[in-house]
């Protein structure tokens, strides 16, 4: 995995969540919600619950701290949130959650929906999304704040799980 040269590298595992990470998850979660327009601590609460119980709640640990978490759908195939601890961004942590979803996903299209472009909040996110061949589509809104869906086709996605994010 790269490291921006001014970083010590570190050794990211990725993990499905249990109920006995939820405390932990939520205390991440709860330090960067404000970054999340229109987040609801006990609706987010009950989605993270449902997706432990459907393994589709990942974590990246580094040096026994949980340093980012992702919730995703198998049904539909779906990013459904992805966040990152501040002094953990950079070192890979987000590559390697959405490598490990993708992986997880059944075969097809995969979607998730994230800042327009312009919007400060999301230029790294959308930068993310691009570098792992996610192309954008349709602008909506999410939480009354205005977003787009991005969507990853899948013979994008099998160039992708193949170079690691690298590009095809």
């Amino acid at each position: 995995m790269m490291m921006n040269c001014n970083q010590n590298p570190k050794q990211i595992r990725i993990h499905c969540a249990t109920a006995s990470d939820i405390p932990a998850w939520l205390t991440l979660v709860l330090s960067v919600a404000a970054e999340f327009p229109g987040f609801q601590l006990e609706k987010y609460k009950a989605a993270l619950e449902e997706n432990i119980a459907r393994n589709s709640a990942l974590f990246a640990e580094i040096d026994g701290a949980m340093a980012g978490v992702l919730l995703f759908s198998y049904e539909d195939r779906e990013l459904l949130f992805l966040a990152v601890l501040p002094k953990y961004r950079r070192f890979g942590v987000a590559s390697a959650l959405l490598s490990e979803m993708l992986l997880k996903l059944p075969a097809g299209d995969v979607s998730l929906t994230t800042f327009c472009e312009g919007d400060p909040k999301g230029e790294a996110a959308r930068a993310l999304y691009q570098k792992f061949g996610f192309v954008p589509a349709e602008i909506c809104r999410e939480f009354d704040y205005p977003a787009q869906r991005f969507v990853l086709p899948e013979a994008k996605r099998v160039a992708e799980l193949q170079t690691g994010g690298e590009g095809a």
